[in-house]
């Protein structure tokens, strides 16, 4: 408790009252914190990971979530891993029954809302480990809050960590050096993290 009292702490609720952020048992990587999503009805058995920079709240222009994501992309295959995304944010530029059917086609295809932004199936670990976990990853902006995340994005984050036999963990992250955080809890070599000026410099 005595590194969370120090630190700015995402605002607001999850969007499910069941859910809470625990900050007795925090991780720290650099100016990054991760911490544990918890169920109160499931005592001892974490949801899913949160993470988030120790500068939060600072009042500044931050990146928008497309914006962190592209780093993110960008900074894990450096990195060498092996790493996709999952395009759910909608169709744009066309007529509205255009729209209509185009989400009908990819919702047949298999598109789910609320499925996280980014997967990373691999990459090289940190010796002595031979292999990583699956990580799936929800992207919000660095200076979001916790009611950023909807139910269906909360439901796959926890179905990631929950229902794959210890295969894959799952983090809703505040900014892509949160991602890149989470890569290096669960044991991904990745690259230093710089902070603006590499994100100015990148986007």
């Amino acid at each position: 408790m005595a590194l969370a009292s120090k630190l700015e702490i995402p605002g607001g609720t999850f969007n499910d009252p069941d859910l809470y952020l625990d900050t007795s048992d925090l991780k720290q990587f650099g100016t990054t914190v991760i911490a544990k999503a918890m169920r109160r009805s499931r005592p001892f058995v974490e949801a899913f990971y949160v993470a988030w920079n120790t500068n939060h709240i600072k009042t500044r222009v931050r990146p928008d979530e497309h914006d962190e994501q592209a780093v993110f992309i960008s900074m894990a295959r450096t990195a060498h891993c092996d790493v996709h995304s999952v395009p759910n944010g909608g169709v744009r530029g066309q007529t509205k029954n255009e729209a209509i059917q185009e989400v009908g086609k990819l919702k047949r295809e298999g598109m789910s809302p609320g499925a996280p932004d980014v997967i990373v199936v691999s990459g090289p670990p940190v010796p002595p480990a031979d292999s990583v976990p699956i990580v799936a990853i929800e992207f919000k902006k660095s200076n979001g809050s916790l009611g950023d995340f909807s139910p269906l994005q909360l439901k796959w984050l926890e179905t990631y960590h929950t229902k794959t036999g210890g295969r894959a963990d799952a983090c809703g992250a505040f900014g892509y050096d949160a991602g890149l955080a989470m890569l290096e809890f669960r044991g991904y070599a990745v690259p230093p993290r710089s902070t603006d000026k590499y994100t100015k410099r990148t986007i």
